[in-house]
Formats: structure tokens, sequence, C-alpha cells
């Protein structure tokens, strides 16, 4: 899809992992170069008593938990410091067992921890442990408890029980008769604290929790008492710790003063706005511990990441080459966080060694963050390109001025306004175009994680009215995209994705519209199996832009441990010379197996994909890497 996809494969970002001051250098998580730090514990084992533990847990589903919060068994393999450093051990282990039993609803259990066959809790500190010291750790866990009396005293206002919990988790909501877990009682107390912060008090605590267990009906009494404190609102923030940064744009980019009243939300929204500006390497806001008149005063504190970075990387396709890239950055211009950038890329290495049949790319970007508005980003872009595709050869250049609104951390809205002048030789013949245009879309992200979302959904759609002066021409294309995903299972192992898109371009016919305008579609991330922007229509022997997209994918993606995961999809795509999509729908098929290796920078992926009913001109086999899901 010419004008509306751009493409997709990167290998390497280095982008500021080459600072000049490294000593070392990590790509994916794998050293390049540069020697590994020593670790220095700065802890010595004194007198050092070798010991072996034992278990007994009569705790059917809990074995691995009460491992997991035992000191003596996790630090098994390693001598303790002496017979004190033993026994305190021990001692801290009942403590900490009693604990995990509570947190899943049991009371009544039993804990023995015996040294050299005598209970720790009846050993001194100074009690002499013969070496190696056998540690015995048994525990029963007896009967689960159930809640009987709840009371709360001064609780939010539209708060109730029964709202609260975790829909298809038995046992996980404080109710008369469900499992007494611990663990619950404490998240009833944290989210009615959260709704009292809501409803502006700042400093709501819990008074008071008590718990009381009838051993012999099995059942746990639960009394929580809130204190909601006074009701403020947030005070003007104390701006430290940036020394590029102004503190009025700081001040401005928070928007926290002139508030009626106290919100978590809003603190959490002048979080993102700042940490999404890139010049920080940290923000912090800190709330004061007590209300000054009706104020609770706020501070601020960054810290400056580098102005300046840079970055190299590279592209391939097996069916486009290779392709080389670097940008230069700068992130605070004027002391905004204005961002400044400038990007070079050459590609089609490898096909020919003539440069005039090399593609690239040389542009230059400014975006200014809280443009009238904290929620606003103003952009200003100018691009040079020549694309030599199979099908046409263009060479363009475009400028553009955009504004992105941010209405909330799922829904985004965009508006460019711009110009675009371009050459194209194509079966058409030789062509120049003079393009304005405008251009509107909007975004609905509800994913969990857009580089590798396992679950959630994405909405856009982009509407695009423009004039061409050479050929008189008055036109609109429209797009809409949707993807979703589902997983499985507890660690979200498995996951199914699916995405289509749609376009249409009303106006004008292919002869009188620049290429860019019009759809094309194939490649790694529209139809794996074909060359980048390889189908759109036929005019002899020839591949033409069309009038219509209609795009799909599938894919079951599996993770195999932390780091690996492997991928079976399906694409299908489409170009017609129709304005529906949907007329004579007969799309090419693209069907392939893909590994994927995460990593800091998203996943990187390598997929293998054929065409189904290849054309001449289409490859047996075609092979994309990547950084990030296809989709």
């Amino acid at each position: 899809m010419c004008g509306l996809s751009r493409r997709f494969w990167a290998v390497l970002l280095l982008g500021a992992l080459l600072a000049p001051s490294a000593s070392a250098f990590e790509l994916f998580g794998v050293r390049i170069w540069g020697g590994e730090e020593e670790e220095a514990s700065g802890v010595e084992i004194l007198d050092p008593l070798p010991y072996e533990v034992v278990t007994n847990l009569d705790a059917d589903g809990l074995d691995g938990q009460l491992r997991g919060v035992s000191q003596l068994f996790q630090r098994r393999d390693q001598p303790a410091s002496g017979a004190a450093g033993l026994i305190v051990t021990a001692k801290g282990d009942y403590r900490r067992i009693l604990a995990q039993l509570y947190t899943n609803g049991y009371y009544g259990g039993a804990i023995s921890i015996r040294i050299n066959g005598r209970e720790a809790s009846t050993l001194a500190n100074t009690d002499p442990v013969s070496a190696p010291a056998r540690v015995e750790l048994a525990v029963e866990r007896g009967p689960r408890y159930t809640f009987d009396d709840i009371l709360l005293e001064n609780p939010p206002a539209r708060y109730r029980l029964g709202d609260r919990g975790r829909p298809g988790q038995v046992g996980r909501t404080l109710e008369a008769g469900r499992d007494a877990r611990a663990d619950v009682i404490d998240e009833v107390g944290e989210e009615a604290i959260e709704l009292w912060r809501g409803q502006g008090h700042p400093l709501a605590a819990v008074g008071d929790r008590e718990v009381i267990a009838d051993h012999v009906a099995q059942t746990i009494d639960t009394r929580i008492t809130f204190d909601p404190g006074p009701k403020a609102r947030i005070g003007s923030p104390e701006i430290s710790g940036s020394e590029r940064v102004k503190a009025s744009f700081i001040r401005h980019m928070a928007d926290l003063e002139g508030r009626e009243s106290f919100s978590p939300v809003v603190l959490d929204g002048a979080r993102r706005r700042l940490n999404g500006l890139g010049t920080f390497s940290s923000v912090r806001i800190l709330e004061g511990e007590s209300v000054v008149g009706d104020e609770l005063p706020t501070a601020i504190e960054v810290s400056d990441r580098r102005p300046r970075r840079f970055g190299v990387g590279a592209t391939y396709s097996s069916v486009d080459g290779f392709g080389v890239e670097g940008f230069w950055l700068h992130r605070n211009l004027f002391g905004r966080a204005e961002r400044l950038r400038f990007d070079a890329e050459l590609g089609g290495i490898g096909d020919t060694t003539d440069l005039a049949d090399y593609d690239y790319r040389l542009g230059t970007s400014l975006r200014l963050p809280g443009f009238l508005d904290p929620e606003n980003t103003l952009t200003f872009s100018l691009d040079a390109e020549r694309n030599v595709f199979d099908i046409f050869r263009e060479r363009s250049l475009e400028f553009s001025l955009g504004l992105e609104r941010r209405v909330s951390d799922e829904l985004t809205l965009t508006g460019d306004v711009g110009v675009d002048f371009s050459d194209v030789d194509d079966e058409l013949g030789d062509r120049q175009f003079l393009t304005v245009y405008t251009e509107g879309g909007v975004i609905y992200d509800r994913r969990d994680n857009p580089d590798d979302a396992t679950r959630g959904y994405y909405l856009s759609a982009t509407a695009r009215p423009f004039y061409e002066r050479e050929f008189d021409t008055t036109a609109a294309s429209m797009v809409v995209e949707a993807r979703g995903f589902l997983s499985f299972g507890q660690t979200r192992a498995t996951v199914i994705g699916a995405r289509v898109a749609l376009g249409t371009l009303a106006g004008g016919t292919a002869a009188e519209l620049p290429p860019s305008e019009l759809f094309f579609t194939g490649g790694g991330g529209a139809v794996r199996g074909y060359g980048f922007n390889s189908i759109g229509t036929r005019a002899s022997d020839d591949t033409l832009g069309g009038l219509s997209l209609f795009e799909a994918s599938v894919e079951y993606r599996q993770s195999v441990g932390d780091r690996f995961g492997v991928v079976a999809f399906a694409d299908a795509g489409q170009v017609a010379d129709e304005r529906s999509p949907f007329d004579d729908l007969d799309p090419r098929y693209g069907v392939g197996l893909g590994v994927r290796f995460r990593t800091g920078l998203g996943p990187i992926r390598l997929d293998v994909a054929t065409p189904l009913a290849p054309r001449n001109e289409d490859p047996t086999v075609a092979f994309y890497v990547g950084i990030g899901q296809a989709f």
C-alpha cells in the first residue's frame, strides 16, 4: 500500500547504545565487546556452616510457595554464617511460612523447623550447632478457613464488597463463605484507600484492621476501619533535577495547578506526559505527608537524559535486498523537549551496483510537545525520496505539518496538512504530480503491549482528502484497520492474533493520480511471501496501483520459555480497480512459519513465507527479518 504503509523490516537499531563512553556493548542481551564486571556483593560469610535441608510439606498445591519463602531452602547451596546465622534464619522462616499460609487461607497450620533434631524456636542464638547441620522443615497446612462476619467502618462512598473481586477466580472476594485469604483482606484495604484518594482524600489510610479466627468453626471475622483524612487539592509542584529543560515547561506538561480536587488519575497523567517526552531518564512525583491549608504539597523530580543520540541499522528481505539507515536526534533543542531528527536511508543494495537504481530517503522532522495544551504535539517534516520498484520509479519531495492530540490513554486523534511533489516513471509514462492534502485519523488502542500484544484490540481509521494540480483532480482515500489478540494459559504463552485492513479511494482515476496515493500491498508487514508493494492491479505484465484494498492476517504464536517463540501465519491481500474492496474479491495468499527472540527492544522475528498460486515474478520462498511482531 504505497503512501499508506512503509518498509517494515529492520535488523539493527543501535541508537544511543554506541555512546563513546561505553566500555562494553550489548545487543539484544548478547555481549558484543567489553568484559564482564566482577560482582562485588560486599558480604563475606564468617565462620561458614554447611547444612542440608529435608522438607516434609503436607500442603498440596502450596509446596512451591512455601519453599519459595523459606530462606533456609533458598540458600541451601550456600553455607550459613555460623550457628547464629543459621538459627536466626530459621526463626525468620517461621514468620515467613506462617504468613504464606495465612495468605492462602490456612490459619490452623503447624510449622516445625528442627536443626540437628532440636526445634529452632527453642534455641538461643548463641547455642552451638555441629557441622554439617541437618535442617528438617515440616509444615501441616491444616483446614482452609472461610470468612464469616465482615465489617467495614467508614468505607468510601459507593464502595460495596460485592462489586470487587476477580471474576472467574473462586475465593478471591471478601464475602461470607469465601476462602479467608489474607491477601484478599489486604486488597480490600488497598482498593478502598484508592477510592478514597480518587474522591479527593490524598492521605487516606487503613486506621485499624482486626482479624479474629474461630478455630472450632474454622472461620474468620474481619473488621477494617478507614481513615480518609482531609480533602485537598494538588498544590503547585516544586521542580528539581533538570539542568536543560525549563521548569516552566515541566510545570506546563504536568498540568497539576488549578485542580479543584486531588486525584491519582491526574498525577498518573502528569507522570505519563513527562515520561513520554523522552528527554528524562526518570520522573518522580512526590506527595507531601500533610495537607497545608487545603493543598497537598507536591514535588516533581526528574533526571536528564543525554540530549543527543544517533543510531545506525540495516534492513533485509530476500525479495527486496539489503538496506542501511541512520539517524541523528536532539531531544531538547530549545529547552521545551523539542525533538529534532535527521534520517538517511539507502535501499535496494545487492540487486544492482548502479546507484541510479538504489532507493534513498533523506528526511528531517521537528516535534513540539505541549503545543497550546499538554496533550498536543505539533510536528513539521520534510522528506526527499527516490523509490525504485519493479513496477515504477518515483522521486518525491514532501512537506507536512501535523497535530497529534492524546484524548485518553486509549484514544489518539491526528491531523496533517501537506504538499507533495513527485516525478513518476511507470507503465503510463513519465509524469509529474503536485498534490496538496489534508489527513485526519483516529486510533483506539486497548492492547496490553503495542510491541508484543497478548490480549486486547487496536482500531484505526484515516481519511485523506487531496487535490492534484497537474491533472486538476480532487479525490479522497480512507483506510480502516482492526487488530485483535486472545491469549490462553496462566502465562499467556499461546496467543491468537488477527488483523483486517480495508481501503477505498473516491475521485479520479489511476492514470490521473500519483502512485503514492493509490493502493499496493505485499511484503513483511502485509502479505508475506510477496515483495514489498508487489500486489496491485494488472496492466499487461505491469503492476499498477488500485482504488481499493483488502488485507487480512491470522497468526498462532506460541512462547517457548521466556525468550523464544514460534509462529504460524496466513496472510491474504488484494488491490482492485473497483472502489469497493469487496467487489470481485480474489486475494493473493501467503503462508509460513516464523521464530521470535524477545529482547529489550522488542521481539526479533524471522519469518519464512511462500505465496500460494504464485505469479511468474513471485519468489518460491521469501525471508523477512525484523524487530517487532508483524502486527
